[in-house]
């Protein structure tokens, strides 16, 4: 069979891949929540703020926590944040020496 004709290799979805605690993450949308009879609504994170992943124990998979808000909260993976890959850049100045 050529390899043109084969089929592409199956990609779990965003949703599907844990990350581990500490991972740095950037938010894809505002995550809030409107005012009710007992808050006047609330922040948790902004379009595009920073925060990391504290735990894995809440429904949408991943238990996260902005930057400047100090309550973590669920969110889902792919849809409400994504891994940030700008934070993990470093210089090479910023290596140890050896």
């Amino acid at each position: 069979m050529n390899s043109y004709l084969s089929l592409p290799p199956k990609v779990k979805p965003l949703k599907d891949v844990i990350l581990p605690i500490g991972t740095r993450i950037k938010f894809v949308k505002e995550l809030s929540s409107g005012p009710d009879e007992f808050s006047p609504g609330n922040l948790y994170a902004p379009k595009d703020g920073k925060g990391e992943v504290v735990g894995h124990d809440c429904w949408e998979g991943h238990r996260v926590k902005w930057d400047n808000w100090k309550h973590p909260f669920g969110a889902i993976h792919g849809e409400e944040f994504v891994q940030d890959y700008e934070c993990e850049r470093i210089s090479c100045s910023e290596l140890p020496n050896k």
